[in-house]
């Protein structure tokens, strides 16, 4: 299990760290590197890292997402993923997600298919944390 939770925080942490680099303008939302399929179009892109329920006192979510990730993998691999700490502040991140997927939906109005796929690894984390 350890190291399907490994991956999957592998996956959120690249994904939090091109949302930061694309809403603090140091990457183009459609750079060349970035695989087609992962690749935000512009317009979408900026509705949805721009918009005021992308940042939390004007931190961005996908930065908050970088340190998360990066918690929850220094405890998988000191093998504290089960431990409650850890499992409390997954299923934090899984209602912050609720919220970010009704935002999108209902507010932002924008099909973000990379935001939805991060909402969803972030439900597996927890799953996986919790049932370790």
């Amino acid at each position: 299990m350890i190291p399907v939770l490994e991956v999957l925080d592998f996956v959120g942490l690249t994904l939090s760290l091109y949302f930061t680099l694309v809403f603090y303008h140091v990457i183009d939302a459609e750079a060349r590197f970035v695989p087609r399929f992962c690749r935000l179009a512009t317009g979408d892109c900026a509705a949805v890292v721009h918009h005021p329920d992308a940042s939390v006192f004007s931190v961005p979510n996908s930065l908050l997402g970088i340190v998360y990730y990066t918690v929850v993998l220094i405890a998988i691999n000191r093998s504290f993923a089960s431990a409650l700490p850890i499992v409390v502040v997954s299923w934090f991140a899984v209602a912050v997600s609720m919220f970010l997927i009704y935002s999108l939906m209902k507010r932002i109005r924008v099909l973000c298919v990379l935001c939805i796929f991060a909402h969803a690894i972030n439900l597996a984390i927890a799953l996986g944390v919790t049932f370790l």
